[in-house]
């Protein structure tokens, strides 16, 4: 049985969608001016092809809790994820495919 957990793991690893390198080297020119900040985010909000409340609907199914404390769209590397914490778990969904990438 942990072998087959281990292997659908893998597979969605492997089958996970990332940032092209263009999308990775916009993201990259970081301005920490005021201004800067707000065209990071916007750029960030852009590229992702889930929103926050299609996010927000998928980690609620997923831990089936209704209240969630903070709900951010981050970027690390080639990968663009919300971050969602909850009062006992915290979840990252990818925002260019709606997966689960991780559960806390």
């Amino acid at each position: 049985m942990r072998f087959i957990l281990i292997i659908f793991l893998l597979l969605g690893v492997v089958k996970a969608e990332e940032l092209t390198p263009a999308q990775v080297a916009k993201a990259r020119n970081y301005n920490h001016s005021l201004s800067g900040k707000l065209r990071y985010k916007r750029l960030l909000q852009n590229m992702a092809k889930i929103n926050k409340q299609e996010a927000r609907e998928i980690a609620k199914e997923k831990i089936e809790e209704q209240k969630i404390l903070y709900l951010k769209l981050l970027r690390r590397g080639a990968r663009l994820f919300y971050l969602i914490n909850t009062k006992s778990s915290t979840v990252r969904v990818d925002a260019l495919d709606g997966s689960i990438m991780d559960k806390q």
